[in-house]
C-alpha cells in the first residue's frame, strides 16, 4: 500500500504540519509595525522569503474571492492565509503611519522635512519635475512669444 493511503483511510493527518500558525500571525502583526519589512521580519521568524510571498499570494487571491462576492465565506483550507495577508495589510499601514507622524513632527522645525512631505503629496506642484517641466514650458511660451 503507497504512503500515507492507511493513514487517509483512518483520519489521520498526512504530510508536513503547516508553519503558518495563529500564532505566527500575531508575532508578525506585532514585529512588521516596528522592522516595516516583511523580509526582515521573516528572516528573524525563521520563514524564507519565497514561503511568505506564497501565503500572501493566496490570501490575497482569496481575500480578492470573498470581496467579490458578499455571501462568500472564507474556505477553511485559506482562512489562515486570510488572516496573513490582512495582518501584512494592517502592520505596513500602522508602520506607514509611525514614520509619517515622525515626519510631520520633524517639519514643523525642519523645512525639508515639511518639502518632503509636499513632493510626495502633491508631486504635480511640488516636486523637482514639476518644478523643472513648469519652467521648460515657461521658455518654451517664452520663445513663442519672440518669435511672432
Amino acid at each position: 500500500m503507497p504512503s500515507g493511503v492507511y493513514e487517509r483511510r483512518r483520519g489521520m493527518k498526512v504530510g508536513r504540519k503547516r508553519l503558518l500558525t495563529r500564532a505566527l500571525v500575531r508575532r508578525i502583526e506585532v514585529l512588521l509595525p516596528q522592522v516595516f519589512n516583511l523580509e526582515i521580519v521573516g528572516a528573524f521568524l525563521g520563514v524564507h522569503r519565497t514561503t511568505w510571498r506564497g501565503w500572501l499570494r493566496r490570501g490575497r487571491k482569496e481575500a480578492a474571492r470573498l470581496a467579490s462576492d458578499d455571501t462568500a465565506t472564507p474556505r477553511k483550507s485559506e482562512k489562515i492565509f486570510v488572516s496573513f495577508f490582512y495582518a501584512y495589510r494592517r502592520g505596513m499601514a500602522v508602520s506607514s503611519m509611525i514614520c509619517l507622524t515622525a515626519i510631520q513632527a520633524a517639519a514643523r522645525t525642519d523645512w525639508r522635512a515639511a518639502a518632503w512631505l509636499l513632493e510626495r503629496r502633491f508631486p504635480e506642484w511640488w516636486s523637482k519635475h514639476a518644478r523643472e517641466i513648469r519652467q521648460l514650458e515657461q521658455r518654451v511660451a517664452a520663445l513663442c512669444d519672440n518669435s511672432r
